[in-house]
């Protein structure tokens, strides 16, 4: 049977031997095979939404970089016209049109 002390400075109890029982009394070995399918189900639950929450992430990641990459070419066009007189770049239909 498990011994039970009052320490005198803190009044409270602590039990020495009870190492492998549970809260009632019982000898507990390890774990039943529902606990584990429990706790196997909710780190897969936990696992589905994290993985759902990385790909919306990756998804907008990649928006923005479309994003600026498009404002980049935007602004070398217009760098280009500034430079040279207000002069558009050329299509690719009018080089083709051209002969080029």
């Amino acid at each position: 049977m498990a011994r039970y002390r009052l320490s005198p400075k803190r009044r409270e109890i602590s039990i020495e031997s009870l190492a492998g029982h549970d809260a009632c009394g019982f000898n507990r070995q390890g774990f039943t095979l529902l606990e584990l399918l429990v706790v196997m189900s909710a780190i897969a639950i936990l696992a589905s939404l994290s993985l759902a929450a990385l790909s919306s992430a990756v998804g907008r990641g990649r928006q923005a970089k479309c994003t600026s990459n498009l404002r980049q070419i935007g602004e070398s066009i217009l760098n280009y016209a500034k430079e040279d007189d207000d002069l558009e770049l050329p299509t690719i239909y009018e080089l083709k049109l051209q002969g080029g």
